[in-house]
Protein backbone atom coordinates (compact mmCIF):
# COMPACT_ATOMS: atom_id res chain seq x y z
CA UNK A 1 0.00 0.00 0.00
CA UNK A 2 1.26 3.48 -0.86
CA UNK A 3 0.15 4.68 2.56
CA UNK A 4 3.05 2.61 3.93
CA UNK A 5 5.57 4.75 2.05
CA UNK A 6 7.73 7.41 3.66
CA UNK A 7 8.96 10.36 1.61
CA UNK A 8 12.37 11.77 2.52
CA UNK A 9 13.96 14.64 0.68
CA UNK A 10 17.03 16.79 0.50
CA UNK A 11 16.90 20.49 1.42
CA UNK A 12 15.06 22.60 -1.14
CA UNK A 13 12.56 19.91 -2.13
CA UNK A 14 9.98 20.31 0.65
CA UNK A 15 7.15 21.52 -1.59
CA UNK A 16 7.66 18.77 -4.15
CA UNK A 17 7.92 16.13 -1.40
CA UNK A 18 4.65 17.27 0.16
CA UNK A 19 2.98 17.20 -3.26
CA UNK A 20 4.29 13.71 -4.08
CA UNK A 21 3.30 12.34 -0.66
CA UNK A 22 -0.16 13.87 -0.91
CA UNK A 23 -0.84 12.52 -4.38
CA UNK A 24 0.25 8.96 -3.63
CA UNK A 25 -1.13 8.85 -0.08
CA UNK A 26 2.26 8.30 1.50
CA UNK A 27 3.21 9.38 4.98
CA UNK A 28 4.86 12.75 4.52
CA UNK A 29 7.94 13.06 6.68
CA UNK A 30 9.49 16.41 7.37
CA UNK A 31 13.14 17.12 6.76
CA UNK A 32 14.40 19.82 9.10
CA UNK A 33 17.63 21.67 9.77
CA UNK A 34 16.77 22.96 13.23
CA UNK A 35 15.95 20.93 16.35
CA UNK A 36 12.92 22.02 18.36
CA UNK A 37 10.89 23.38 15.46
CA UNK A 38 7.41 21.87 15.35
CA UNK A 39 5.32 19.90 17.82
CA UNK A 40 7.22 16.62 17.49
CA UNK A 41 10.64 15.45 16.31
CA UNK A 42 11.08 15.21 12.56
CA UNK A 43 12.36 12.13 10.78
CA UNK A 44 15.47 13.55 9.15
CA UNK A 45 17.61 16.38 10.45
CA UNK A 46 19.86 17.78 7.74
CA UNK A 47 22.43 19.72 9.72
CA UNK A 48 26.09 20.67 9.47
CA UNK A 49 29.02 21.04 11.82
CA UNK A 50 30.59 24.51 12.21
CA UNK A 51 33.02 23.40 9.49
CA UNK A 52 30.03 22.98 7.11
CA UNK A 53 30.61 19.23 6.93
CA UNK A 54 27.42 17.12 7.08
CA UNK A 55 25.83 16.15 10.40
CA UNK A 56 22.72 14.12 9.52
CA UNK A 57 20.45 12.36 12.00
CA UNK A 58 17.70 9.91 11.09
CA UNK A 59 14.80 8.79 13.25
CA UNK A 60 15.08 5.02 13.57
CA UNK A 61 11.44 3.97 13.79
CA UNK A 62 10.39 6.02 10.75
CA UNK A 63 12.73 4.40 8.22
CA UNK A 64 13.50 0.94 9.61
CA UNK A 65 11.62 -1.67 7.54
CA UNK A 66 9.73 1.12 5.73
CA UNK A 67 9.29 1.67 2.00
CA UNK A 68 11.19 4.90 1.48
CA UNK A 69 11.08 7.33 -1.43
CA UNK A 70 14.00 9.74 -1.46
CA UNK A 71 13.83 12.91 -3.57
CA UNK A 72 17.41 13.76 -4.49
CA UNK A 73 18.63 17.31 -5.02
CA UNK A 74 20.76 18.45 -7.95
CA UNK A 75 22.72 20.86 -5.74
CA UNK A 76 26.42 20.01 -5.90
CA UNK A 77 27.12 20.91 -2.27
CA UNK A 78 24.67 18.18 -1.21
CA UNK A 79 26.04 15.37 -3.37
CA UNK A 80 28.25 13.66 -0.78
CA UNK A 81 25.77 13.75 2.08
CA UNK A 82 23.00 12.47 -0.19
CA UNK A 83 25.19 9.56 -1.25
CA UNK A 84 25.96 8.88 2.42
CA UNK A 85 22.25 8.83 3.25
CA UNK A 86 21.42 6.55 0.30
CA UNK A 87 24.10 4.08 1.39
CA UNK A 88 23.01 4.27 5.03
CA UNK A 89 19.35 3.58 4.31
CA UNK A 90 20.31 0.32 2.60
CA UNK A 91 22.14 -0.97 5.66
CA UNK A 92 22.71 0.70 9.01
CA UNK A 93 23.66 -0.31 12.54
CA UNK A 94 21.57 0.76 15.54
CA UNK A 95 23.24 0.51 18.98
CA UNK A 96 21.17 -1.57 21.37
CA UNK A 97 19.50 0.43 24.18
CA UNK A 98 21.96 -0.55 26.90
CA UNK A 99 22.68 2.03 29.64
CA UNK A 100 26.33 1.05 30.01
CA UNK A 101 26.97 1.86 26.36
CA UNK A 102 25.01 5.09 26.56
CA UNK A 103 27.33 6.19 29.38
CA UNK A 104 30.28 5.61 27.05
CA UNK A 105 28.55 7.54 24.26
CA UNK A 106 28.16 4.33 22.24
CA UNK A 107 31.86 4.18 21.35
CA UNK A 108 32.15 0.43 22.01
CA UNK A 109 28.75 -0.75 20.74
CA UNK A 110 29.90 -1.81 17.28
CA UNK A 111 33.18 -3.32 18.46
CA UNK A 112 31.31 -5.41 21.05
CA UNK A 113 28.63 -6.47 18.59
CA UNK A 114 25.91 -4.73 20.59
CA UNK A 115 24.16 -3.33 17.53
CA UNK A 116 21.21 -4.37 15.39
CA UNK A 117 21.73 -4.38 11.64
CA UNK A 118 18.79 -2.64 9.97
CA UNK A 119 17.63 -1.24 6.65
CA UNK A 120 14.62 0.18 4.90
CA UNK A 121 12.24 -2.33 3.31
CA UNK A 122 12.84 -0.75 -0.08
CA UNK A 123 14.39 2.43 -1.42
CA UNK A 124 13.16 4.38 -4.44
CA UNK A 125 15.42 7.24 -5.48
CA UNK A 126 13.82 10.01 -7.52
CA UNK A 127 16.12 12.52 -9.22
CA UNK A 128 13.94 15.30 -10.66
CA UNK A 129 16.82 16.98 -12.51
CA UNK A 130 19.79 14.80 -13.41
CA UNK A 131 22.21 17.65 -14.04
CA UNK A 132 24.99 15.28 -15.09
CA UNK A 133 23.07 14.44 -18.28
CA UNK A 134 24.72 17.41 -20.00
CA UNK A 135 27.83 15.25 -20.40
CA UNK A 136 26.46 11.86 -21.36
CA UNK A 137 28.96 10.61 -23.93
CA UNK A 138 32.66 10.59 -24.81
CA UNK A 139 33.91 12.74 -27.68
CA UNK A 140 37.40 13.45 -28.94
CA UNK A 141 38.65 17.01 -28.62
CA UNK A 142 41.58 19.05 -29.84
CA UNK A 143 42.70 22.60 -29.16
CA UNK A 144 42.56 24.85 -32.23
CA UNK A 145 43.35 28.56 -32.02
CA UNK A 146 42.98 28.51 -28.27
CA UNK A 147 39.53 26.90 -28.36
CA UNK A 148 38.12 23.39 -28.03
CA UNK A 149 37.35 21.68 -31.34
CA UNK A 150 35.59 18.29 -31.61
CA UNK A 151 35.89 17.79 -35.35
CA UNK A 152 39.40 16.34 -35.39
CA UNK A 153 39.40 12.56 -35.83
CA UNK A 154 42.52 12.02 -33.72
CA UNK A 155 41.84 14.66 -31.07
CA UNK A 156 44.06 14.01 -28.05
CA UNK A 157 41.47 14.75 -25.35
CA UNK A 158 38.26 12.96 -24.34
CA UNK A 159 35.29 13.95 -22.20
CA UNK A 160 34.67 12.49 -18.76
CA UNK A 161 31.03 11.33 -19.11
CA UNK A 162 29.62 12.48 -15.78
CA UNK A 163 26.18 11.02 -16.51
CA UNK A 164 27.60 7.50 -16.41
CA UNK A 165 30.08 8.24 -13.64
CA UNK A 166 27.38 9.55 -11.31
CA UNK A 167 25.16 6.57 -12.14
CA UNK A 168 27.98 4.25 -11.10
CA UNK A 169 28.34 6.12 -7.80
CA UNK A 170 24.60 5.83 -7.16
CA UNK A 171 24.89 2.09 -7.74
CA UNK A 172 27.62 1.55 -5.14
CA UNK A 173 27.11 -1.22 -2.59
CA UNK A 174 26.27 -0.22 1.01
CA UNK A 175 28.63 -0.96 3.87
CA UNK A 176 29.28 -4.67 4.53
CA UNK A 177 26.85 -6.61 6.67
CA UNK A 178 24.88 -9.82 7.06
CA UNK A 179 21.37 -8.61 6.34
CA UNK A 180 19.84 -8.85 2.90
CA UNK A 181 19.98 -5.42 1.25
CA UNK A 182 16.62 -3.95 0.25
CA UNK A 183 15.34 -3.58 -3.33
CA UNK A 184 16.62 -0.41 -4.94
CA UNK A 185 14.76 1.52 -7.66
CA UNK A 186 15.54 4.72 -9.57
CA UNK A 187 13.44 7.28 -11.45
CA UNK A 188 14.82 9.98 -13.76
CA UNK A 189 12.77 12.59 -15.63
CA UNK A 190 13.22 13.59 -19.30
CA UNK A 191 16.83 12.55 -19.71
CA UNK A 192 18.73 14.13 -22.62
CA UNK A 193 19.98 10.74 -23.89
CA UNK A 194 18.97 7.49 -22.24
CA UNK A 195 20.87 4.63 -23.94
CA UNK A 196 24.36 4.94 -22.45
CA UNK A 197 22.98 5.83 -19.03
CA UNK A 198 20.62 2.86 -18.99
CA UNK A 199 23.44 0.54 -20.08
CA UNK A 200 25.58 1.78 -17.20
CA UNK A 201 22.82 1.32 -14.64
CA UNK A 202 21.97 -2.14 -15.95
CA UNK A 203 25.62 -3.20 -15.92
CA UNK A 204 25.90 -2.49 -12.18
CA UNK A 205 23.15 -5.09 -11.55
CA UNK A 206 22.12 -3.17 -8.48
CA UNK A 207 18.71 -1.93 -9.51
CA UNK A 208 15.42 -3.77 -9.11
CA UNK A 209 13.57 -1.70 -11.73
CA UNK A 210 11.45 -3.83 -14.02
CA UNK A 211 13.31 -3.89 -17.35
CA UNK A 212 11.23 -2.45 -20.19
CA UNK A 213 12.07 -1.23 -23.66
CA UNK A 214 12.23 2.54 -23.96
CA UNK A 215 8.92 3.85 -25.31
CA UNK A 216 9.43 7.06 -27.29
CA UNK A 217 5.69 7.72 -27.50
CA UNK A 218 5.38 7.72 -23.70
CA UNK A 219 8.88 8.93 -22.88
CA UNK A 220 9.17 6.04 -20.45
CA UNK A 221 11.65 3.25 -19.87
CA UNK A 222 13.25 1.16 -17.18
CA UNK A 223 14.41 4.21 -15.24
CA UNK A 224 12.59 7.04 -17.02
CA UNK A 225 9.36 9.04 -17.14
CA UNK A 226 8.44 12.19 -19.08
CA UNK A 227 6.85 15.40 -17.79
CA UNK A 228 6.67 16.58 -21.42
CA UNK A 229 4.06 13.90 -22.09
CA UNK A 230 1.98 15.20 -19.20
CA UNK A 231 2.33 18.79 -20.44
CA UNK A 232 1.20 17.93 -23.98
CA UNK A 233 -1.90 16.03 -22.91
CA UNK A 234 -2.95 17.93 -19.78
CA UNK A 235 -1.82 21.51 -20.43
CA UNK A 236 -1.30 22.22 -24.13
CA UNK A 237 -4.12 20.28 -25.77
CA UNK A 238 -6.89 21.95 -23.69
CA UNK A 239 -5.55 25.32 -24.91
CA UNK A 240 -5.94 24.40 -28.59
CA UNK A 241 -9.11 24.96 -30.59
CA UNK A 242 -7.89 23.11 -33.70
CA UNK A 243 -4.95 20.72 -33.49
CA UNK A 244 -4.53 20.77 -37.28
CA UNK A 245 -3.37 24.39 -37.05
CA UNK A 246 -0.97 23.62 -34.20
CA UNK A 247 2.75 23.18 -34.74
CA UNK A 248 5.45 21.71 -32.52
CA UNK A 249 8.99 22.85 -33.28
CA UNK A 250 12.05 21.19 -31.77
CA UNK A 251 15.29 23.22 -31.57
CA UNK A 252 17.36 20.38 -33.06
CA UNK A 253 17.00 17.03 -34.78
CA UNK A 254 17.91 15.11 -31.62
CA UNK A 255 14.90 16.48 -29.75
CA UNK A 256 12.67 15.65 -32.73
CA UNK A 257 14.00 12.09 -32.73
CA UNK A 258 13.26 11.71 -29.01
CA UNK A 259 9.86 13.37 -28.81
CA UNK A 260 8.09 13.46 -32.20
CA UNK A 261 6.22 10.17 -31.68
CA UNK A 262 5.12 11.45 -28.26
CA UNK A 263 3.63 14.51 -29.93
CA UNK A 264 1.71 12.35 -32.41
CA UNK A 265 0.26 10.18 -29.64
CA UNK A 266 -0.72 12.96 -27.25
CA UNK A 267 -1.84 15.49 -29.85
CA UNK A 268 -4.03 13.23 -32.01
CA UNK A 269 -4.76 14.75 -35.39
CA UNK A 270 -1.65 16.88 -35.70
CA UNK A 271 -0.15 16.44 -39.20
CA UNK A 272 3.41 15.12 -39.51
CA UNK A 273 4.19 18.23 -41.54
CA UNK A 274 3.46 20.26 -38.40
CA UNK A 275 6.06 18.46 -36.26
CA UNK A 276 9.26 20.27 -37.16
CA UNK A 277 12.84 20.81 -36.17
CA UNK A 278 15.44 23.49 -36.72
CA UNK A 279 18.86 22.40 -37.90
CA UNK A 280 21.41 23.26 -35.23
CA UNK A 281 25.16 23.00 -35.55
CA UNK A 282 27.72 23.03 -32.78
CA UNK A 283 31.47 23.53 -33.06
CA UNK A 284 33.03 23.43 -29.63
CA UNK A 285 30.96 25.80 -27.49
CA UNK A 286 29.60 27.78 -30.47
CA UNK A 287 25.99 27.00 -31.50
CA UNK A 288 24.14 28.24 -34.58
CA UNK A 289 20.56 27.72 -35.81
CA UNK A 290 19.50 27.47 -39.45
CA UNK A 291 16.82 29.87 -40.69
CA UNK A 292 14.27 27.23 -41.67
CA UNK A 293 12.43 24.09 -40.67
CA UNK A 294 12.44 20.38 -41.47
CA UNK A 295 9.93 17.58 -41.02
CA UNK A 296 9.88 13.81 -41.51
CA UNK A 297 7.22 12.08 -43.59
CA UNK A 298 5.56 8.74 -42.79
CA UNK A 299 8.58 6.88 -44.22
CA UNK A 300 10.99 8.93 -42.16
CA UNK A 301 12.35 10.91 -45.11
CA UNK A 302 13.42 14.46 -44.29
CA UNK A 303 11.81 17.41 -46.09
CA UNK A 304 12.31 21.16 -45.86
CA UNK A 305 9.16 23.07 -44.93
CA UNK A 306 8.30 25.36 -47.84
CA UNK A 307 5.17 26.99 -46.44
CA UNK A 308 4.94 29.77 -43.87
CA UNK A 309 3.13 29.40 -40.57
CA UNK A 310 -0.50 30.36 -41.26
CA UNK A 311 -2.34 33.21 -39.60
CA UNK A 312 -3.75 32.16 -36.23
CA UNK A 313 -1.45 29.16 -35.81
CA UNK A 314 -0.40 27.97 -32.36
CA UNK A 315 3.29 27.04 -32.20
CA UNK A 316 5.10 25.24 -29.38
CA UNK A 317 8.89 25.09 -29.10
CA UNK A 318 9.70 22.06 -26.95
CA UNK A 319 12.92 20.74 -25.45
CA UNK A 320 14.10 18.82 -22.40
CA UNK A 321 16.14 21.61 -20.79
CA UNK A 322 17.56 25.06 -21.33
CA UNK A 323 20.57 26.70 -19.76
CA UNK A 324 19.85 30.27 -20.76
CA UNK A 325 16.83 30.28 -23.07
CA UNK A 326 18.82 31.55 -26.06
CA UNK A 327 17.87 28.56 -28.22
CA UNK A 328 14.19 29.03 -27.36
CA UNK A 329 14.19 32.76 -28.07
CA UNK A 330 16.22 32.22 -31.22
CA UNK A 331 13.79 29.56 -32.42
CA UNK A 332 10.81 31.81 -31.70
CA UNK A 333 12.38 34.61 -33.73
CA UNK A 334 12.89 32.26 -36.68
CA UNK A 335 9.26 31.12 -36.41
CA UNK A 336 7.98 34.69 -36.55
CA UNK A 337 10.13 35.45 -39.59
CA UNK A 338 8.39 32.56 -41.35
CA UNK A 339 4.80 33.54 -40.52
CA UNK A 340 2.10 35.23 -42.61
CA UNK A 341 0.04 36.64 -39.76
CA UNK A 342 -0.52 36.55 -36.03
CA UNK A 343 0.78 33.56 -34.08
CA UNK A 344 0.67 32.28 -30.52
CA UNK A 345 4.20 31.07 -29.76
CA UNK A 346 4.84 29.09 -26.59
CA UNK A 347 7.93 27.32 -25.31
CA UNK A 348 8.21 24.37 -22.94
CA UNK A 349 11.19 22.78 -21.23
CA UNK A 350 11.05 20.20 -18.48
CA UNK A 351 14.19 21.53 -16.79
CA UNK A 352 14.69 25.29 -16.52
CA UNK A 353 18.34 25.49 -15.48
CA UNK A 354 19.34 29.11 -16.22
CA UNK A 355 22.92 28.19 -15.32
CA UNK A 356 21.78 28.16 -11.65
CA UNK A 357 22.26 31.93 -11.60
CA UNK A 358 19.85 34.72 -10.67
CA UNK A 359 21.47 36.98 -13.26
CA UNK A 360 20.45 34.52 -15.99
CA UNK A 361 16.87 34.46 -14.67
CA UNK A 362 16.84 38.27 -14.68
CA UNK A 363 17.96 38.30 -18.31
CA UNK A 364 15.47 35.57 -19.26
CA UNK A 365 12.56 37.53 -17.75
CA UNK A 366 13.72 40.76 -19.40
CA UNK A 367 13.83 39.04 -22.80
CA UNK A 368 10.49 37.33 -22.24
CA UNK A 369 8.81 40.65 -21.40
CA UNK A 370 10.63 42.81 -23.96
CA UNK A 371 8.50 44.92 -26.32
CA UNK A 372 9.66 42.82 -29.27
CA UNK A 373 9.45 39.49 -27.40
CA UNK A 374 9.12 36.54 -29.77
CA UNK A 375 7.63 34.26 -27.09
CA UNK A 376 4.09 34.75 -25.80
CA UNK A 377 4.33 32.12 -23.05
CA UNK A 378 7.00 30.08 -21.30
CA UNK A 379 6.13 26.77 -19.64
CA UNK A 380 8.36 24.54 -17.54
CA UNK A 381 8.17 21.99 -14.75
CA UNK A 382 9.43 22.46 -11.19
CA UNK A 383 12.32 19.97 -11.34
CA UNK A 384 14.95 22.67 -10.70
CA UNK A 385 13.06 23.95 -7.68
CA UNK A 386 15.14 26.88 -6.49
CA UNK A 387 15.61 28.35 -9.95
CA UNK A 388 11.95 27.93 -10.86
CA UNK A 389 10.92 29.52 -7.56
CA UNK A 390 12.93 32.63 -8.45
CA UNK A 391 11.47 32.58 -11.97
CA UNK A 392 7.89 32.52 -10.68
CA UNK A 393 8.70 35.23 -8.13
CA UNK A 394 9.92 37.56 -10.85
CA UNK A 395 6.99 36.66 -13.09
CA UNK A 396 4.54 37.45 -10.29
CA UNK A 397 6.15 40.86 -9.87
CA UNK A 398 5.62 41.56 -13.57
CA UNK A 399 1.98 40.52 -13.36
CA UNK A 400 1.47 42.67 -10.26
CA UNK A 401 2.77 45.65 -12.25
CA UNK A 402 0.08 45.13 -14.88
CA UNK A 403 1.95 42.98 -17.42
CA UNK A 404 0.46 39.72 -18.73
CA UNK A 405 1.29 36.37 -17.20
CA UNK A 406 3.87 34.66 -19.36
CA UNK A 407 5.38 32.05 -17.02
CA UNK A 408 3.51 28.84 -16.23
CA UNK A 409 4.84 25.97 -14.10
CA UNK A 410 3.55 22.40 -14.26
CA UNK A 411 4.49 20.34 -11.15
CA UNK A 412 6.05 16.92 -11.68
CA UNK A 413 4.47 15.38 -8.56
CA UNK A 414 1.69 13.64 -10.57
CA UNK A 415 4.30 11.96 -12.81
CA UNK A 416 6.38 10.85 -9.82
CA UNK A 417 3.43 9.57 -7.79
CA UNK A 418 1.98 7.71 -10.79
CA UNK A 419 5.36 6.05 -11.39
CA UNK A 420 5.66 5.01 -7.74
CA UNK A 421 2.17 3.50 -7.83
CA UNK A 422 2.92 1.63 -11.06
CA UNK A 423 6.30 0.33 -9.87
CA UNK A 424 5.96 -1.28 -6.44
CA UNK A 425 9.26 -2.66 -5.16
CA UNK A 426 9.74 -6.37 -5.82
CA UNK A 427 9.59 -8.78 -2.94
CA UNK A 428 13.03 -9.77 -1.59
CA UNK A 429 12.07 -13.34 -2.48
CA UNK A 430 11.35 -12.52 -6.13
CA UNK A 431 13.72 -13.97 -8.71
CA UNK A 432 15.12 -10.64 -9.89
CA UNK A 433 15.62 -9.36 -6.37
CA UNK A 434 17.30 -12.58 -5.24
CA UNK A 435 19.73 -12.36 -8.17
CA UNK A 436 20.55 -8.73 -7.38
CA UNK A 437 21.03 -9.61 -3.71
CA UNK A 438 23.38 -12.50 -4.42
CA UNK A 439 25.44 -10.35 -6.78
CA UNK A 440 25.66 -7.58 -4.18
CA UNK A 441 26.64 -9.96 -1.39
CA UNK A 442 29.32 -11.50 -3.60
CA UNK A 443 30.66 -8.05 -4.43
CA UNK A 444 30.78 -7.01 -0.78
CA UNK A 445 32.46 -10.23 0.33
CA UNK A 446 35.07 -9.98 -2.41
Amino acid sequence: MLSDYVVLYAPGLAEMAADVAGKCGARHVMCCSEVGVGTEPDALYWQHFPSSDPDLKLRIDVVRDAHVVFLMSHERELFFEQHALISFLQRFNVPRPLPEYAKGKWKESLADGEVDECSVASLTIVIPWYRHCQMERVSRWAVANGKWYNGKADGEFVDVPTAQAFAALLSAAPMPGKATPPPLQLLLLDIHEYIDLENTLNATRRWANRKVKYDFALGSGTYFASPLRHFLSSVLCPLLTDVTTAFVVFPDHGAHRRFSTMVELHMPGIPKTNILWITKSRVGAAVSQADGFNYADAEGKTHVLSDSFPDGASVLIADDFTNSGSTLFGGAAIIRRHSTGSLRVRAYVTHFVAQYAKAKIDKFIDTLYADDAALDEFHCSDTVCGIVSELTKQSAARVASGQPQKVFVTPVAPIVSDWIAANPPPSPSSEGCEQATSRLQAAVLS
